[in-house]
Parts: C-alpha cells; structure tokens; sequence
C-alpha cells in the first residue's frame, strides 16, 4: 500500500540520518565541549563539534561508553539500510554493538598513549581488556558477520533447508523465501496449500513446446503444506503435461494462485481524514451535552476511532435503563447532525456502545486485508474476509466453524460486493483440489462473472428449477461422503482426507462392506467388500446469491434441501452461503434461520427486518456500501466495514484462475442440467407422475377434491396442486367445478 512505501522511505531516511550524525559526532568529539561531564557554555561558539550541541553530548557518551570504537556504530548502522533478512534486521543492532565492545577492548588493551583510560577504549572496553585476545577477535568477527555480511548466515540457511529436505525426502525448492523478508516493502504474499485434494481439473490445451516434466515428475508429498507454485512453474507443467481423460484418482495439475498485485491498493479519491483526530474531543463533549440534555447522565470512558464510525463507550450513572438510552438514538442522530446512531449494550461490560458515523470514511480495500495476518493464519481451513471492525483490526472469520452463512440486505447496501470479497478470499488461498464451488445466481447477473473458473462443479446455475436439482446433487454427495467415513471409521472430512493420506503413504487398502442381495437359499444377507478410492475430498461451498427468487419457484422443495445441507452437511466438508435482498419470514424461514446461527445483515428499510435476520434491531440503522452487523454463533453482534472490490478486480482475478485450466465438471450433475435444456416443461412435470398417483389416492380415500386440501396433504405449492386437480378432470377421475364443487366419477 501507497502508505507503508512512505513508511518504508522515513524509516530509510531516519537510519541514514542518524548513522552520518552518530559517526560524526564521535569523530569531531572533543572534551572540552559541554556534555554531561564537562561544566561548559551552551553557545555555539563554544561547541567545536561539528554536530552542535547534540552533537557533543551523543559524543561524549558513545566516547565514555565504547572510546573511539563508538565510530563503528555509525559506519556499521549504513548496512541496516540493506534490503537485509528480517532475521539479521533484528539482530542487527546487538551485532553492531558487539563489534563496538571488541574493538574497543583490544584497543584497551594497546593503550595508544592516550591520558584518559576511557578515550580509547570506553568504559566498556576497559571491562573488556581482561579477556582473552581470541575472545575479543571472536566478538568482533560475529559482530561483523551480523551486521555487515549476511550473505553468509543464507547461504547456511539454505544449505541446512536443503540437508533437511535430503533426509526426509521433500522437494521444498528454494526455501530461503521465508527468510529473505524485508521489513515496511510491500511485496505478494503466497500463502501455503492446505489440503493437496482431489477431483483434478483439466489444464489447458498448450502450443508451446513440450519441456522436462519437472513439476509432474515430484513424488507425492507427505508435508500438509506443499509450496505453492509460482506462474512460471505453472506454464511450465501446462506445457509439459498433456491432455488427460477426466479421472478423479489422477494427480492433480500444477496450479497457481492468483497474486495479490492484482488487486488495487487504494482509492486516490477517498481516505479516512487522519487529521482531523481533535475534532473528536469537540465531538466527544457535544455528546455528553446532548446526552445531559435528555436526561441521561454518565460519563465516557473510552472513544475507538474507526474507519467508518467512531465507537464512545458510556458508562451511565446508577438506575438508568439501557432501554431508554437506546430508544433515543435517533435524538440523538439529529442533535449530532448524523445520518444515524446506532446504541447498544456491550455485552460483558457496564458500558454501551455509541457508535457515531465519521465525516470522511474509508474505503476498505481487499488487498490490505489478504495481505493481512489474520487472513495468513494457517489454522484457517476456509478463510471468509469480512473487512474491518470497529477498532481497524481485519475481521477473518472460518466458514467451517460457521458453518453456514446467512447475509442479508437491500439494494446497494454491499451485499454483492460482500458476497464478491467472500469468494476471493476463498480463492486466493485454495486451489481446486482443496475447495470446490457451486454457484447459484437467479439474478443472472451477479455471479455469472465466475463462469467457467477451475474451481466450479457446475456451470453457473440461474435457473430456478436447475437450482433444485443441483441441491439435491449435493444433498446426495453429503449423504456418499457420509457413508465412507462411516466405512473408514472416522467423524468428519478432515480425519477421512488424514486416513486417506496415511493409506496412500502406506499402502494399505481401505474397504467398505456393502449388501449386495440374499442368498437364495438360506435368505441371509449376502454382502461383498469393495476397495474404496484412494481420492481425499475437498470442500464444498454452494453459494445462493438470492434465496428470494428460488422460494417463490420451489419453496418447499429448496426448504427442504437447504434444512438437510444446513443440519448435517458440515462434517461432509460442505458448507452454504446464502444471501437473499428480502429478509422476511417466508423466506427466511424458521427451519433455515434455526440452522444458520452465524448471520451477516447489511442495511435494511425496516427494524422487523432486522429482527428477522439478527433477533434484535440495529440493521436499519447501518450507513450502507458494506456497513455490516456480524452474529457470530451464541448471538454476539460485531459491526464490520466491508472490503471493497471492484468488477475490474473480480475480472482480473477470474481471468488468472481461467489461465491455469478448465472447470471438471460432475458428470451427475451435468446430466441433470442436461436433461433441463432438452425439456424444461416435461422436467417441469418429471415428478408429477408419481405425484399424481398420490394425489389421486388422497382424493378417492378422502373424498375431498378441492384444490387447497390437496395443497396441504402434499404440502406443495397451490398452482401445482391446481395443475393435478385439472389433470385429474382430463382424465376423468372428477367432474369439473360447478360452483365449486367437483364430484368423484365412480
């Protein structure tokens, strides 16, 4: 980012500085200046130091200390400017002083003629000059090694790297990356793989010509973390491998993950009015005025400047009621001239939470977050980048322990760039054999920029009625991968993959016994072992972009997809985004808000909107363009300011992802699709066979024909219970309607 070059350029400009004044002070030292131990004028014309009067008293104690060694630190202080490891940067400083100490001990040791027993050597060197010669040699020496020749301490470094990879059979490449990372430059981060999982996705067809398979040629790799390629290492094993058949067992293409240069760094436009950090002490005193004049009466004990808004923690005096502290937030907003306030209580604090919006915001950029610490944290198996909190830290939360994930929020509240940040964040850190994507767009328009990336199982769907069949698809495979860690014996996707690399290591075989008939004559079951695959399973995320229009097509059919996928799928590795512009009850049921206990509203018209999706208001109430509430699991509320991403930056990244291969689509889920485009309106009534069969029970043993009790014995929608009880006229089962009643025909 533009403000940590600055950083990096005043850090550079303040070292270079101090390292020419400290060797010039010791150099044009001389003791009759005024210091700390010589009684002296403080003029200029009395100063014979060349740095002045600071300059004479930084001399006479680097003198006192280190004698005429003192210069070193100085001349040694230059190296620091080095595009220098981190590693040797921290030690830097104690290797300086280590020279500085030595050297001034062996010229204790000489004793140059000079009166003074600390002039030559310092105080420190005279403590020294006891020590052996080689000792003090030795001092030196290290302290040269540190401070000025680095070169040295990588090279070993990336020798014993090497010896170690020898020995335990890993090709780490050159792992001296780690090391050689230099302080306040901004540079891409990569980010280690998680999971080296299966299915595999199909490279690009190339034209260039073939090359030395190095990348395919690797053993597999036991380490949980493989490094991650670079671009050229990708082209490279595009080039060199061929075109495969789709076959899940095989192993995986060499793929590589975006860049974070892809990304903007800021807004030139836009930035957080730093300056204007006095104005909140004004702001503080005119809301404890205007809290004064309604009555209220407290005291503030804290203010936490954000990026958006400013957080002021009250403490009210003794018997007053929360309740009416927040009912007049809106009071408040307008005695503040704000857009809105936002009060609530602070849970485990004797506080509330008075959040006022800022005059100038900040736009919260995407790539300030991924190269963030939090987003780096290993220990994140699906990282969701959320933006900022309150306080300025980055907001990275795991959508495995979510498990799921409801957002909500009107039209240009953020929700889509939200949704659009989300995806990123999971693409800039697994690759597609760690996590795989099914994404749902009725809207058409939102996701379809996704199309066609490696990571899909499945081409955008935007069609209602394709999207039920996906579901169930998923619903399907959450069921298969359950009924393999049953055969394997263990309780989630992470422990499978684990018995499936152990296996692979070892080359054990992994069975599953499976019922396949009865025997003819005694009638017991008969039951066969089958091998299972040797394939680790990666995540799956289904992304809903409008959970609105898909309810209206086929409510009770998504319900109930969306129930099982919410209540059992997390232990299968699959997890759900949904997001929907109209948070009311019936769609955003009760089954689906019992199952979804980590929540994400945007802005919203009303407060029974907010009470929908969050149990309590606030919501409406946010300032828009990404002004988020977060409920975590147990119903704690966290504001967040969502990162910004721009369509430009969304398809820069999409374009990279479709450079290193082709989506493997899911043969199942293909067909399915397949079998919608070649008759929509006979897939429309696919089911209606069976299901009129039903219907036609129901009304001969019931001997009720109308179209709403059939509705609710079958618990479907009412125009297709209409379009059985029509079909039932056609063919005769009932007379039509005269007045309202039908008739059964015996």
């Amino acid at each position: 980012m533009l403000k940590d070059c600055v950083a990096a350029w005043c850090r550079f400009t303040f070292h270079f500085l101090a390292a020419i004044f400290v060797t010039l002070s010791v150099l044009t030292y001389d003791p009759s200046d005024a210091s700390l131990n010589t009684a002296g004028m403080l003029s200029d014309a009395t100063i014979q130091n060349l740095m002045g009067i600071p300059g004479a008293y930084v001399g006479d104690i680097v003198v006192q200390l280190f004698g005429l060694s003192g210069a070193l630190c100085g001349v040694l202080g230059l190296f620091r400017l080095k595009r220098a490891p981190s590693l040797v940067r921290k030690i830097h400083m104690p290797c300086v002083l280590s020279v500085a100490a030595g050297v001034g001990g062996i010229l204790s040791k000489l004793s140059l003629g000079v009166t003074s027993k600390f002039y030559h050597g310092g105080f420190i060197g005279a403590k020294l000059a006891s020590l052996p010669t080689s000792v003090l040699v030795g001092l030196i020496v290290v302290g040269m090694v540190g401070s000025a020749g680095w070169g040295p301490i990588v090279a070993l470094y990336e020798l014993f790297v090497k010896f170690k990879s020898r020995i335990s059979g890993l090709n780490v490449g050159d792992c001296s990356d780690d090391l050689l990372v230099v302080e306040g430059i901004p540079h891409s981060v990569e980010y280690p793989a998680l999971l080296p999982t299966l299915p595999q996705f199909v490279p690009e067809p190339t034209t260039s010509p073939p090359q030395a398979p190095r990348a395919t040629a690797e053993q597999p790799r036991p380490s949980p973390q493989p490094r991650t390629c670079t671009e050229d290492d990708a082209a490279l094993a595009r080039s060199a491998v061929p075109k495969q058949p789709k076959n899940r067992a095989e192993k995986p293409a060499v793929f590589a993950l975006p860049k974070v240069k892809l990304l903007a760094e800021h807004l030139p436009s836009t930035g957080a009015s730093c300056d204007n950090m006095p104005d909140h002490r004004d702001e503080t005193d005119a809301l404890y005025s205007v809290l004064k004049d309604f009555g209220v009466y407290g005291k503030i004990i804290d203010v936490r400047h954000g990026p958006v808004v400013t957080l002021y923690e009250f403490e009210p005096s003794a018997g007053t009621k929360s309740s009416r502290v927040i009912g007049l937030s809106d009071d408040i907003a307008r005695s503040m001239s704000a857009l809105s306030t936002r009060i609530s209580v602070i849970p485990g604090r004797n506080v509330l939470g008075i959040e006022i919006p800022n005059q100038r915001r900040e736009i919260v950029m995407l790539r300030g977050l991924i190269e963030s610490r939090e987003y780096a944290d290993p220990d994140l198996k699906l990282p969701i980048i959320l933006g900022k909190g309150i306080d300025g830290e980055a907001v990275v939360a795991d959508l495995t322990k979510m498990p799921h994930l409801l957002i909500a929020g009107t039209t240009g509240s953020g929700k889509s760039v939200g949704i659009n940040t989300m995806i990123l964040s999971l693409l800039y850190r697994l690759t597609p054999e760690q996590c795989r994507m099914i994404m749902i767009d009725p809207k058409v328009l939102e996701l379809s920029i996704y199309d066609n990336i490696p990571h899909l199982l499945t081409p955008v769907v935007t069609e209602p009625k394709k999207a039920v069949a996906v579901l169930k698809w998923v619903v399907s495979e959450m069921e298969e991968r359950y009924r393999l860690m049953s055969a394997v014996g263990v309780r989630n996707v992470t422990g499978y993959n684990a018995k499936i690399k152990e296996a692979i290591s070892s080359g054990a075989v992994l069975e599953r016994v499976l019922q396949t008939g009865f025997d003819a004559d005694t009638g017991e079951p008969v039951f066969e072992r089958t091998p299972i695959e040797k394939v680790q399973f990666p995540y799956i995320v289904v992304v809903v972009d409008e959970m609105a229009d898909l309810m209206i097509v086929s409510g009770k059919e998504i319900e109930s997809s969306i129930q099982r996928l919410s209540q059992m799928a997390r232990a299968a590795g699959i997890h759900i985004i949904m997001a929907t512009q109209r948070p009311s009850v019936d769609v955003i049921t009760g089954v689906i808000k019992a199952n979804f206990p980590t929540r994400v509203s945007f802005s919203v018209t009303s407060k029974i909107d907010s009470r929908t999706i969050l149990g309590e208001q606030g919501a409406e109430q946010l300032l828009g363009m990404g002004d988020m509430l977060y409920m975590v699991s147990g119903g704690r509320i966290r504001r967040v300011h969502g990162a910004f991403v721009s369509d430009n930056e969304v398809q820069d990244v999409v374009n990279h992802l479709k450079m290193q291969g082709r989506p493997d689509y899911i043969d199942g889920i293909a067909k399915v699709l397949e079998c919608e485009e070649k008759d929509v309106e006979d897939l429309r009534y696919s089911s209606d066979d069976s299901l009129y069969e039903k219907a036609v029970a129901i009304v001969l043993r019931d001997r009720k024909t109308s179209i709403s009790y059939v509705q609710r014995q079958l618990r479907i929608g009412y125009n297709r219970a209409a379009n059985l009880v029509e079909r039932m006229e056609r063919e005769g089962v009932i007379t039509s309607g005269q007045l309202g009643k039908r008739e059964i025909v015996e």
